[in-house]
């Protein structure tokens, strides 16, 4: 009886500590050294998002343009590109920091319900000649990812346009930094994941416009998820671009700290995810990230972390490919999927690397 009224007097003091419980690594998603082993596929500047054609050509975006494989370039805007998707009948759609989404006809589309259209991290083409697209922060450029996060803002939503009536309109909104689309296996739902809400949830495509009836299907993630493919054998890939830490998430509970850490220290070391440490003597979490003469502990506190994750068709984790803090494949942000092709864009160490070959199961 005393353990019981313990449990409930927790649950009153502490509403969210289970939510804010990092989930252990362990089963599936058993650290390894599997990421550092895939073979590169291309290197090209902090590559962020990937899209494959009609034809199975890859694009990447990277800096202010999308580039092919062999990095010739295939287009190039104002601004940075912060998520791209090929269409059908070989357009292309991207984002562009500053200005919405621009397609490769012409059209662009720039506020939504009267707000700015910025900070686009994903879009993806539905039935119907409709797009979803979703916008991680209505305070940040996609650059200041870092702020938004340490602001624990959840401003972010997610937008549907009609290409042929050319309506847009939001559909859910107050996202934590909504960062991937995918539509689930029977088409008739859109996935997409909050980085800082640590989620995976499902919404369904015939919702009304600001109802935003979501089912969360993944509750608490040990890291901060990124883009998610659909599997055409079934299941879903999904990247997690940096890992949650004790620290981190002491840190970000303790506001006056974390204020004047934001007011007074220069960002680059600040406490926070990044998508790969420098290893400069300032930054923190040092003192368990180092042997005595310097070297990495792959079981170290990752500062930065590379993790590709293979879900099931219950959405359940059924492997997953690392690369611990000691790795070379950190920030995986983008991931995408041609037949049984799957690649990953590793914008922390500047790669484009192949997960599963094609024909592979």
């Amino acid at each position: 009886m005393t353990a019981r009224w313990l449990e409930m007097a927790m649950d009153v003091v502490f509403p969210d500590r289970e939510t804010h419980a990092i989930p252990m690594m362990d089963g599936p998603l058993r650290p390894n050294s599997a990421l550092d082993e895939c073979p590169v596929l291309a290197e090209l500047t902090q590559p962020d998002d990937l899209t494959f054609t009609d034809d199975g050509a890859l694009l990447t975006s990277s800096g202010t343009g999308v580039f092919a494989t062999d990095g010739k370039a295939v287009a190039q805007f104002d601004g940075p590109v912060t998520a791209i998707a090929s269409l059908a009948g070989g357009r292309l759609a991207a984002c562009v920091d500053g200005i919405g989404v621009v397609l490769s006809d012409g059209r662009r589309l720039e506020q939504v319900n009267g707000k700015p259209l910025h900070c686009a991290t994903a879009i993806l083409e539905g039935a119907d000649n409709v797009l979803y697209i979703a916008q991680g922060s209505a305070k940040h450029a996609e650059a200041d990812w870092v702020r938004d996060l340490m602001e624990k803002n959840a401003s972010g939503r997610i937008i549907r346009w009609d290409l042929d009536t050319d309506r847009s309109e939001t559909i859910i909104d107050g996202l934590a930094y909504p960062y991937g689309l995918a539509l689930d296996h029977d088409r008739r739902s859109l996935l997409f994941t909050e980085s800082w809400a640590h989620t995976l949830s499902k919404l369904p495509l015939d919702v009304d416009p600001g109802r935003g009836l979501r089912e969360v299907l993944i509750p608490n993630m040990p890291g901060y998820p990124a883009r998610i493919a659909t599997a055409p054998d079934g299941g879903y890939w999904m990247c997690l671009f940096a890992m949650r830490t004790e620290m981190l998430e002491f840190v970000l509970e303790e506001d006056d700290y974390r204020n004047e850490m934001m007011a007074t220290i220069d960002p680059a070391y600040w406490v926070r995810p990044t998508l790969r440490a420098d290893r400069h003597f300032l930054e923190p979490l040092q003192g368990g990230g180092f042997r005595v003469l310097g070297i990495i502990k792959p079981w170290a506190p990752p500062r930065s972390y590379g993790l590709v994750v293979r879900l099931d068709e219950d959405y359940e984790v059924v492997a997953s490919l690392h690369s611990r803090a000691d790795g070379r494949r950190h920030g995986i942000t983008g991931i995408a999927v041609n037949n049984g092709l799957v690649v990953a864009a590793v914008k922390g160490d500047d790669k484009v690397i192949t997960i599963q070959e094609e024909g592979r199961p």
